[in-house]
């Protein structure tokens, strides 16, 4: 029976239907392109897209695929590599071919679960998908989709002599959406299938960081010393004193 009544949801709850469909167009107007711009020598790119909600605690979404490759054992591999750098395991699991009116080659997709942007302190988890993928490709695309406040806090660009990945400046909604929604592209580089060391997703610490730890360590040392220095005042050099007035007595004797 019709009641009249309306839906009285939360404009939050109505949003997020909305931005997660928006997100998922992203990420295939960005496979689009990225199909488009292919010829045969370029084969060898992974695509991967990552759908993150701050606002709630669930995992976030994880897309992974490889152009035209169909082994599922690869990406299955692929995904659990991916995990291990997180010291994770992926969830829901599942495998399924691409949308043909975006995907123009044949290329099958895994799609998972993973906490990968949460808690992370401003950074975007780049390195464990490159390291992952290194043996497979030499062109890694990520797209993040990212609800919820987030300050990215990683490099904009990193090159080294085996790899170099860049990161797009953000697309982000606009100040009266219900929710901030920003949108984060990566594109990455492998020159070596063997990488010579983990790749950062962030710079180091500071030198200033590095330079108050030796302070606090001088000071440390310099107490230290003082007290070794003070031990011995107080221990020795009394007995010291005697011997000398001891001698001197004697003397005048």
């Amino acid at each position: 029976m019709n009641t009249g009544m309306h839906d009285t949801g939360t404009p939050q709850s109505r949003w997020r239907p909305a931005w997660r469909g928006l997100a998922l167009l992203f990420l295939s107007l960005a496979c689009l392109s990225l199909a488009h711009a292919q010829t045969a020598w370029e084969r060898g790119t992974a695509e991967v897209g990552v759908i993150a909600d701050l606002s709630t605690n669930r995992l976030d979404d994880v897309t992974v695929r490889i152009v035209d490759n169909t082994d599922t054992t690869v990406l299955a591999a692929i995904a659990q590599a991916i995990a291990a750098k997180l010291n994770t395991t992926p969830t829901d699991v599942t495998f399924a071919p691409p949308d043909p009116e975006v995907v123009h080659d044949h290329g099958i997709g895994l799609r998972c679960q993973l906490p990968l942007v949460s808690n992370r302190g401003g950074r975007l988890p780049i390195g464990p998908f490159v390291e992952a993928l290194a043996s497979y490709v030499h062109h890694i695309e990520i797209a993040y989709i990212i609800q919820g406040p987030f300050i990215y806090t990683g490099y904009e660009h990193f090159t080294r002599s085996d790899v170099e990945y860049t990161v797009d400046k953000p697309d982000q909604t606009t100040a009266d959406a219900p929710q901030p929604v920003a949108f984060y592209g990566v594109h990455a580089i492998i020159r070596n299938s063997t990488l010579q060391a983990d790749v950062p997703d962030a710079p180091p610490p500071p030198n200033g960081h590095r330079t108050l730890w030796l302070v606090l360590l001088g000071v440390l040392l310099a107490g230290i010393v003082g007290a070794c220095v003070g031990f011995i005042m107080v221990r020795f050099l009394p007995a010291r004193r005697a011997r000398e007035e001891q001698g001197a007595e004697h003397d005048r004797r």
